[in-house]
Protein backbone atom coordinates (compact mmCIF):
# COMPACT_ATOMS: atom_id res chain seq x y z
CA UNK A 1 0.00 0.00 0.00
CA UNK A 2 3.02 2.55 0.55
CA UNK A 3 5.19 1.32 -1.86
CA UNK A 4 2.85 3.35 -5.01
CA UNK A 5 2.87 6.39 -2.23
CA UNK A 6 7.14 6.29 -1.16
CA UNK A 7 8.11 4.77 -4.83
CA UNK A 8 5.93 6.81 -6.94
CA UNK A 9 7.06 9.91 -5.07
CA UNK A 10 10.44 9.10 -5.21
CA UNK A 11 10.91 8.50 -8.81
CA UNK A 12 9.01 11.73 -9.28
CA UNK A 13 11.43 13.65 -7.47
CA UNK A 14 14.34 11.96 -9.15
CA UNK A 15 12.71 12.43 -12.37
CA UNK A 16 12.07 16.48 -11.77
CA UNK A 17 15.47 16.52 -10.87
CA UNK A 18 17.21 14.70 -13.70
CA UNK A 19 14.54 16.81 -16.16
CA UNK A 20 15.44 20.06 -14.72
CA UNK A 21 19.11 19.28 -14.62
CA UNK A 22 18.90 20.53 -10.61
CA UNK A 23 21.44 18.29 -7.79
CA UNK A 24 21.04 17.08 -4.19
CA UNK A 25 19.85 20.27 -3.17
CA UNK A 26 16.75 20.22 -5.05
CA UNK A 27 16.50 16.06 -3.78
CA UNK A 28 16.16 17.32 -0.61
CA UNK A 29 13.90 20.22 -0.49
CA UNK A 30 11.64 18.17 -2.40
CA UNK A 31 12.04 15.37 -0.29
CA UNK A 32 10.60 17.85 2.33
CA UNK A 33 8.27 18.78 0.33
CA UNK A 34 7.32 15.30 -0.19
CA UNK A 35 7.19 14.63 3.91
CA UNK A 36 4.89 18.00 4.48
CA UNK A 37 2.49 16.47 1.84
CA UNK A 38 2.38 13.06 3.34
CA UNK A 39 2.33 13.68 6.87
CA UNK A 40 0.39 16.71 6.66
CA UNK A 41 -2.49 15.82 4.18
CA UNK A 42 -1.98 12.42 3.24
CA UNK A 43 -2.14 10.72 7.12
CA UNK A 44 -2.51 13.81 8.61
CA UNK A 45 0.57 12.84 11.17
CA UNK A 46 2.01 16.09 11.39
CA UNK A 47 -1.82 17.49 13.02
CA UNK A 48 -1.99 14.36 15.45
CA UNK A 49 -0.61 15.10 19.08
CA UNK A 50 -0.78 11.40 19.80
CA UNK A 51 0.42 9.62 16.14
CA UNK A 52 0.76 5.68 16.62
CA UNK A 53 0.84 6.51 20.34
CA UNK A 54 3.92 8.13 20.01
CA UNK A 55 2.95 11.17 22.54
CA UNK A 56 3.68 14.54 22.45
CA UNK A 57 6.10 16.14 24.83
CA UNK A 58 3.97 19.81 25.92
CA UNK A 59 6.94 22.49 25.53
CA UNK A 60 7.40 21.03 21.76
CA UNK A 61 3.74 21.78 20.57
CA UNK A 62 3.09 25.01 18.80
CA UNK A 63 -0.82 25.47 19.61
CA UNK A 64 -0.98 28.37 16.59
CA UNK A 65 -0.34 25.45 14.26
CA UNK A 66 -1.19 22.25 16.12
CA UNK A 67 1.60 20.27 15.30
CA UNK A 68 4.37 18.72 17.78
CA UNK A 69 7.93 20.62 16.65
CA UNK A 70 9.44 17.08 17.42
CA UNK A 71 7.43 15.11 15.61
CA UNK A 72 7.23 17.31 12.18
CA UNK A 73 10.98 17.52 12.35
CA UNK A 74 11.43 13.94 12.37
CA UNK A 75 8.59 13.11 9.88
CA UNK A 76 9.41 15.39 7.21
CA UNK A 77 13.67 14.68 7.58
CA UNK A 78 12.65 11.30 8.05
CA UNK A 79 11.22 11.10 4.67
CA UNK A 80 13.47 13.36 3.04
CA UNK A 81 15.97 11.17 3.82
CA UNK A 82 14.88 7.51 3.76
CA UNK A 83 11.73 7.73 1.38
CA UNK A 84 13.76 10.11 -1.34
CA UNK A 85 17.01 10.20 -0.96
CA UNK A 86 18.29 6.98 -0.21
CA UNK A 87 15.76 5.16 -2.52
CA UNK A 88 17.58 8.11 -5.38
CA UNK A 89 21.38 7.59 -4.17
CA UNK A 90 21.07 3.87 -4.16
CA UNK A 91 19.60 3.65 -7.65
CA UNK A 92 22.22 5.65 -8.95
CA UNK A 93 24.87 3.75 -7.59
CA UNK A 94 23.39 0.71 -9.16
CA UNK A 95 23.23 2.41 -12.53
CA UNK A 96 25.77 5.05 -12.62
CA UNK A 97 25.92 5.44 -16.64
CA UNK A 98 21.75 7.01 -16.40
CA UNK A 99 22.27 8.84 -12.96
CA UNK A 100 21.97 12.24 -14.80
CA UNK A 101 19.43 10.71 -17.43
CA UNK A 102 15.52 10.95 -17.24
CA UNK A 103 13.96 7.01 -16.85
CA UNK A 104 10.61 7.91 -17.87
CA UNK A 105 8.99 9.17 -20.78
CA UNK A 106 6.21 11.49 -20.79
CA UNK A 107 3.48 8.33 -20.67
CA UNK A 108 5.50 6.85 -17.69
CA UNK A 109 5.68 10.11 -15.76
CA UNK A 110 1.55 10.43 -15.97
CA UNK A 111 1.56 6.33 -14.91
CA UNK A 112 3.75 7.40 -12.27
CA UNK A 113 1.96 10.58 -10.87
CA UNK A 114 -1.50 8.54 -10.99
CA UNK A 115 0.21 5.56 -9.18
CA UNK A 116 1.80 8.04 -6.31
CA UNK A 117 -2.09 9.79 -6.36
CA UNK A 118 -3.84 5.97 -5.97
CA UNK A 119 -1.01 5.33 -3.25
CA UNK A 120 -1.77 8.09 -1.35
CA UNK A 121 -5.50 7.70 -1.86
CA UNK A 122 -5.07 4.30 -0.33
CA UNK A 123 -3.52 5.53 2.78
CA UNK A 124 -5.35 8.71 3.32
CA UNK A 125 -8.39 6.24 3.28
CA UNK A 126 -6.87 3.41 5.64
CA UNK A 127 -5.72 5.74 8.16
Amino acid sequence: MIAPMDGGGALLIREIVCRTGRGWPAVFLLGAAYGVIEGGLVDQSLFNLNFRGVPSFPHMVIPSLGIDARNTQAFVTGHAVWSIAVPIALTGMLWPDSRYTPCLGNVGLAVCAALYAAGCWMVFRMI
